[in-house]
């Protein structure tokens, strides 16, 4: 590299730090001290002109965006480091950064619509490698960490990427300690309240709680929008669901239309993981038509999807189906149609509402064309296979071709890998399995008895985040596969009634909690599996979680007769 003007040499070396390319913006933050935006301009177009970089349209922002060839920016790096400017790139880096990420949470006005910003979405690598540096480095900057934090760490949750956010959690949560909040500290809270929430749901309880404190520390004297208000709130009272409830009661009748709409989005959500499909289903709907009275595409687009899976699971197919319209007429409106990451996990996810839609038709060949079709354009590949091998097992049993169907449902287990917690289409896979080979007479497959123990042996923490239909799903395959194999363990009863009522998914037709009552009412009679429904359902809520893992763990994993099943002492090859 060799630039001339010495101007041009110290951009140059600068914005080398840079891994995905960098807008104007970022440019004249890097050349702190130096020319105005119109002279960084110049150098720019000089940089240019001697090919050490190339300038292009990001079309998602529809700003110029500038990129170095990968060797000039390690020649960049390395001169940052010989001229002794490590800390002052380093510290001017991170201004452009949380100046990005406040930017960013100020524009969308609520926190789940910072997905939607195209400039934080051309900037994501970026933000993560500086976050990933500061955090490697033990950041002195917990004032760019935290807003840095709210920005990637959403979007990662958006696509998936638990294990990312798990990665700069830690990290994350110590840079708060040394944290001192400022009034104008919104994107901050939000990241603060990000990492609360995520930690309390998912990962480290004791994590979870000393960020909580620090966050109701950090919420006092900030200056915080309704929509912000309401996320901080809901994660003060984790644990208490009445108080919970109560917060997003009072946001869904807010004249705040921020806090409203987040509100409703929350409220489906958690109705829909508590089990509660008609509430999930009305909130959508709530949530839908105000998309439409406000404008609003995306939320309009998230309602309608929902609404179409929703639908299916309650096995109402045609309102499935017009759903299934509705969502891909939302999709197509050319103002979120460019936001290729956020619109193909909607698309994903619709595509495998309609073909679980086609399922409960009873469409056996066209639900098994649009699942091959899902397992080809998915991104996750591995959910895909588990959705989609499950819904061709489920189509080829359909079809009455039952060896080669419960031979894909064992193969489906054996592709993907071991059963770990947090995993919930493999937690549905699981349940799923068993529960065909049950209603198929197959239940003493030497395979089950290591895949039932597989669930029953999973550290499931039911005091914390509890998905009631993935769960419930894994023990009605449990439940019914013990009542199968061995009716005189008094923990299988218990626990088909206690799976009926957490809520299995019923798009699936093997878990279809009527047909695995009535082959309980065969072995037990009517009269005490009513009585078993009956105490189920007298449990309070939250109980029956705790039940049924006590109940889990407390049956043997006995295979037909009583004894060890087959292929129980080890974790068997299930195909």
């Amino acid at each position: 590299m060799g630039p001339a003007d010495g101007a041009q040499r110290t951009l140059a070396r600068r914005v080398a730090v840079l891994p995905d390319g960098f807008g104007v913006d970022a440019a004249v933050v890097l050349a702190a001290g130096g020319p105005h935006e119109s002279r960084v301009l110049d150098d720019l177009d000089a940089l240019v002109a001697q090919s050490l970089l190339r300038v292009e349209e990001d079309a998602r922002t529809g700003a110029v965006r500038y990129r170095m060839l990968e060797t000039v920016r390690e020649f960049g790096r390395r001169e940052v480091l010989e001229v002794g400017e490590e800390a002052r790139v380093r510290d001017l880096v991170l201004d452009w950064a949380k100046d990005l990420a406040a930017r960013i949470v100020r524009d969308a006005g609520s926190p789940e619509r910072l997905l939607l910003d195209p400039v934080g979405e051309a900037e994501h690598d970026n933000l993560v490698a500086v976050l990933r540096r500061e955090l490697a480095v033990g950041t002195e900057r917990p004032d760019a960490v935290l807003p840095l934090y709210a920005v990637v760490a959403l979007r990662w949750m958006a696509q998936g990427a638990h294990a990312e956010v798990k990665d700069v959690s830690a990290g994350a949560l110590a840079a708060s300690a040394r944290w001192r909040p400022e009034a104008q500290s919104e994107a901050a809270v939000i990241g603060l309240a990000l990492l609360a929430g995520t930690e309390l749901l998912f990962g480290d309880a004791r994590a979870g709680v000393t960020a909580r404190v620090r966050l109701r520390r950090a919420a006092v004297g900030a200056d915080l929008r309704p929509p912000a208000r309401l996320l901080v709130d809901l994660v003060e009272r984790f644990h208490d669901g009445a108080a919970v409830a109560g917060v997003l009661a009072r946001a869904r009748a807010s004249d705040d239309l921020g806090a409203r709409r987040l509100a409703l989005l929350v409220s489906w959500t958690v109705a829909e993981n508590e089990g509660d499909l008609e509430a999930s289903v009305a909130y959508s709907r709530e949530g839908y038509d105000l998309a439409v009275d406000t404008d609003d595409p995306w939320t309009r687009a998230m309602g309608a999807v929902t609404l179409a899976g929703g639908y299916a699971q309650l096995l109402r197919p045609q309102e499935a189906l017009d759903w299934v319209a509705a969502a891909r007429t939302a999709l197509a409106d050319p103002r979120i149609a460019h936001r290729d990451p956020l619109l193909t996990a909607l698309s994903d996810g619709l595509e495998q509402s309609f073909a679980m839609t086609l399922l409960v038709l009873g469409e056996w060949d066209e639900a098994e064309r649009v699942f091959e079709l899902v397992a080809r354009s998915v991104v996750d590949v591995r959910d895909a296979e588990l959705v989609s091998g499950l819904g061709i097992a489920e189509a080829w049993r359909g079809r009455r071709d039952v060896d080669r169907a419960l031979a894909r449902f064992r193969a489906v287990l054996g592709h993907v890998g071991g059963l770990r917690p947090g995993d919930p289409w493999l937690l549905v896979a699981t349940g799923i399995c068993l529960a065909a080979h049950v209603l198929e007479g197959r239940a003493g497959h030497p395979a089950l008895a290591g895949v039932a123990q597989r669930v029953a042996g999973l550290e499931i923490a039911p005091a914390g985040f509890t998905d009631r239909p993935v769960l419930g799903t894994a023990l009605l395959g449990v439940a019914t596969w013990r009542v199968a194999t061995d009716p005189g363990d008094p923990t299988g009863l218990e626990l088909l009634a206690v799976a009926a009522r957490m809520g299995p998914r019923q798009d699936f037709p093997a878990a279809r909690t009527d047909l695995h009552r009535e082959r309980a009412v065969a072995v037990y009679g009517e009269r005490a599996v009513a009585a078993a429904w009956e105490r189920a359902a007298a449990m309070p809520h939250g109980a029956d979680a705790v039940r049924a893992v006590e109940l889990l763990r407390a049956g043997g994993g006995a295979g037909p007769g009583g004894g060890p099943g087959p292929g129980s002492a080890v974790d068997a090859d299930v195909r």
